[in-house]
């Protein structure tokens, strides 16, 4: 924008200096030059940006060890199954934020998504993230991070 913002005041100066009788639709068709230029640039940034993104946290994906993987049914007083209680172990690449959740998925092509609605009941992580000066909190690179999620159905909430 700063750039865009001097480009327009050397074209007003130009302008000025070489005495045009109509120095505002001139001074709009810079401004929508410029305008043109940066749309121009951002569409053609977007991408390789997004590209690197990607890129990067595919590698972060790659190098996250899940360890220790095992699930349990989650049973009613009576004894009945009402849910799945997932226990993993992650150790993650580097110390950072990671979004990293766990999530239920059917085996088969014909199974009606009922999980897919599922509600995570709770989450627990050991030991607690750390947490760096504007209170957000973090994974430590190294670190081995316990995870336990209860997941039930919608229609149990």
């Amino acid at each position: 924008m700063v750039i865009a913002e001097a480009a327009l005041w050397c074209w007003y100066f130009f302008l000025r200096r070489r005495g045009y009788r109509r120095k505002t639709p001139l001074l709009v068709a810079g401004a929508l030059a410029v305008g043109a230029a940066m749309t121009v640039a951002a569409n053609a940034s977007w991408g390789l940006f997004v590209n690197l993104e990607v890129a990067r946290n595919e590698r972060l994906a790659a190098a996250t060890q899940v360890l220790d993987m095992r699930d349990e049914m989650l049973l009613s007083p009576k004894g009945d199954p009402i849910g799945v209680r997932l226990r993993y172990t992650v150790r993650f690449p580097r110390s950072d934020y990671f979004w990293q959740s766990a999530s239920l998925e059917s085996g088969s092509r014909n199974a009606v998504g009922v999980w897919a609605d599922g509600r995570r009941v709770s989450e627990l992580i050991e030991p607690p993230m750390a947490a760096v000066a504007n209170g957000v909190q973090r994974y430590e690179r190294g670190k081995t991070y316990h995870f336990t999620t209860e997941f039930l159905p919608n229609f149990l909430m």
